[in-house]
């Protein structure tokens, strides 16, 4: 058993991190003191955080990608289910009243993603305008509702509306 310098409670052994310079070879404080301590200064520092983020992303690109794909293909379950939800909610935000030529119209906004991401060697992705998992509301996959961007903006932009510029 062990006492925490922070909350003064005895715990086990287990309850502390280790840390080689000390004495015993683990911290003075218990891991839940220490994470308590690391989310309020994260709290506190939200903003820093998300902007040095964004940074070293935009600096590591290629680096962000490589760690993406592997990620996705030791974890192809996870991806083939969060791709599901993706298809599922298409097909629930896709009207059952849309006529044949609407559904083709949907079917070539695509076409024109692939075909521009050919011809020009970036990569295109079709997007909802009105996003179908939105925050305040939900659009639908209806070919009024696409824009083709490149997979960058469309990322970037992620559940939310596109701000007109000069707002």
């Amino acid at each position: 058993m062990k006492t925490c310098t922070n909350c003064s409670k005895k715990k086990p052994l287990t309850a502390f991190g280790k840390h080689k310079s000390k004495k015993d070879g683990l911290r003075y404080v218990c891991r839940e003191c220490n994470n308590a301590a690391k989310r309020g200064y994260y709290a506190a520092n939200r903003e820093t955080f998300k902007t040095t983020n964004k940074r070293w992303v935009a600096e590591n690109r290629s680096r962000v990608r490589k760690h993406n794909s592997t990620w996705e293909r030791k974890n192809r379950p996870k991806m083939n289910a969060k791709l599901a939800r993706r298809r599922a909610g298409q097909l629930r935000a896709t009207p059952a009243w849309l006529t044949s030529i609407q559904l083709a119209q949907i079917q070539e906004f695509y076409e024109i993603a692939d075909a521009r991401t050919v011809q020009i060697g970036v990569v295109h992705h079709v997007d909802h305008i009105h996003p179908l998992q939105g925050e305040n509301f939900r659009g639908l996959h209806v070919p009024w509702n696409l824009q083709v961007l490149t997979a960058f903006d469309n990322v970037s932009k992620g559940n939310r509306l596109l701000q007109p510029s000069g707002e």
